[in-house]
């Protein structure tokens, strides 16, 4: 078993892993693979938009984003309790944004954005919804420019390196996203053109 890891331990995914302090890169690689996937079922299927799907996920963003403002102590008490957090040493807000995230792949998918924009400047999450949506689209551009899988996790290392200087719980709770964390997301984005 120690052979595996060490082995493990040399590959450049977990060296680079290993390096950030704020986010995983396991669970960044995951939401790129669930986005993937949907994206993959888009291009298969007719082009009728799934209703229900879509509301289900409307509704499990609008539950999560009404109660982030009213519960924010409970809910950094109860991710500071996650053993599997704990073991994983980041940001407990990163696996918060992980939660949000994986609810808006097929609404930014079936073109359903806009239904987001009023619930989440109501509620004074604009900038959280501006960087959910570069996200939305940096996944989308790997997925159209990248057919090697060696070079989609490139990406996604870049990508982890730029989020991870993001302070999740101020981006979380009090809306404010760097200017200099935008500009370059912006960049990247621009590169995976």
């Amino acid at each position: 078993m120690t052979e595996v890891f060490e082995q493990i331990r040399n590959t450049s995914f977990y060296i680079r892993h290993a390096r950030l302090t704020n986010i995983d890169l396991a669970y960044l690689e995951s939401e790129y693979k669930e986005f993937h996937a949907n994206y993959i079922v888009l291009t298969r299927i007719n082009s009728s938009i799934p209703t229900e799907t879509l509301k289900w996920r409307y509704y499990q963003v609008s539950h999560m984003i009404i109660k982030l403002k009213q519960n924010k102590d409970e809910i950094i008490k109860i991710l500071r309790q996650n053993r599997k957090i704990n073991i994983l040493g980041k940001s407990v807000c990163f696996f918060l944004y992980h939660d949000i995230i994986l609810n808006t792949f097929e609404i930014y998918l079936f073109s359903e954005w806009n239904r987001l924009i009023q619930l989440f400047h109501e509620r004074g999450h604009t900038y959280l919804l501006y960087f959910m949506s570069l996200i939305n689209e940096a996944f989308q551009k790997i997925a159209d420019n990248r057919s090697d899988l060696d070079l989609m996790h490139i990406d996604l290392i870049n990508l982890g390196r730029i989020i991870n200087r993001i302070d999740y719980e101020k981006l979380i709770f009090d809306d404010i996203f760097p200017d200099e964390i935008q500009l370059k997301s912006n960049n990247l984005y621009l590169h995976l053109l």
